[in-house]
């Protein structure tokens, strides 16, 4: 598995130039003059009235990152949908990310572990995080939720036995954990609540 420094360096150096291939209205030439890097094949139909722009990040020159777009019928201009990417070029999308009509973020899903299994979904309301989900045994199933609250985190629950049901519950107050509770007959609520003591404001 990719330690977490490891994952950022792979992550920045693929959003950066992908996300000025992603803005840019030039000619694909011209992008790859100004990404110092990327080799871009434009507007290919990708079927479903869409069409992808390929990128080269890794020069092996094979594509690893893909952005897809649908044509507006009434105004003809491209909309974009999702970027896919390729992180550590075997050929499986490790990162999707996913777009409404105004080109805000709705959701991010990645591999952390590239076994072709989503370990980590981000889900956004108005350009902010509201929810992630992970998957802590890297096997697709989702034992832990993050619930957040004008970008902040507030709530995560955990799935202590990774059967599905989220039995433990860490309350937060600016950034500090402010309180526990536990859910201890299996109906998804706490009933069991231990406050922290160094933190006074709840």
């Amino acid at each position: 598995m990719v330690d977490r420094g490891t994952m950022k360096k792979l992550y920045l150096s693929i959003i950066i130039p992908f996300a000025l291939i992603a803005c840019s209205h030039t000619k694909p030439a011209i992008i790859e003059d100004q990404v110092k890097g990327p080799s871009v094949i434009t507007n290919v139909s990708a079927g479903k009235n869409e069409v992808v722009d390929k990128a080269d990040i890794d020069g092996d020159g094979k594509p690893d990152a893909f952005i897809y777009y649908k044509k507006d019928p009434k105004t003809g201009q491209r909309i974009l949908l999702r970027k896919e990417v390729d992180l550590n070029g075997d050929g499986k999308i490790d990162l999707i990310k996913y777009y409404d009509a105004k080109g805000n973020s709705t959701k991010d899903e990645m591999d952390l572990d590239f076994d072709g299994k989503i370990d980590r979904i981000v889900k956004y309301k108005n350009n902010k995080v509201y929810m992630v989900l992970l998957s802590s045994g890297f096997d697709g199933r989702f034992d832990i939720k993050q619930f957040f609250d004008k970008g902040k985190l507030v709530l995560i629950k955990r799935s202590t036995k990774k059967n599905g049901v989220f039995d433990e519950f860490q309350y937060f107050v600016k950034g500090r954990l402010v309180r526990i509770g536990w859910d201890r007959d299996g109906d998804g609520q706490p009933e069991v609540f231990k406050d922290n003591p160094t933190v006074q404001e709840f």
